[in-house]
């Protein structure tokens, strides 16, 4: 695992959307996806703006990695400006658990 040094840029990015998260009206939570020292998504919550409770910033930056290398997240790595919710969590363990998601990093 990478020093926490190393994942400060990508953090700055999650927290970018934390402050657009805030702007839309939401909780202002954010997340990247990184492979391979790439950002490949980043996003926030939209459950207020989107009107639906399962728009959480894991769920959607997951959907918008996925439409953009499929579903094998091999060597990605999620990190989330908070503790991810319970629904959240049961979804990034079941990730890891089947192996399409490398690493879950909290800062």
């Amino acid at each position: 695992m990478r020093s926490k040094e190393y994942y400060e840029g990508f953090m700055e990015i999650a927290f970018q959307e934390v402050k657009i998260s805030f702007k839309e009206g939401n909780k202002g939570f954010g997340v990247v996806i990184v492979k391979n020292d790439k950002l490949l998504a980043q996003s926030h919550d939209t459950e207020i703006t989107d009107n639906d409770p399962t728009t959480y910033a894991e769920i959607n930056c997951t959907k918008k990695v996925t439409k953009i290398i499929g579903k094998e997240l091999e060597n990605c790595i999620l990190l989330s400006t908070h503790e991810p919710c319970p629904l959240c969590m049961t979804a990034m363990i079941k990730l890891l658990n089947l192996l399409l998601l490398d690493q879950v990093l909290l800062y």
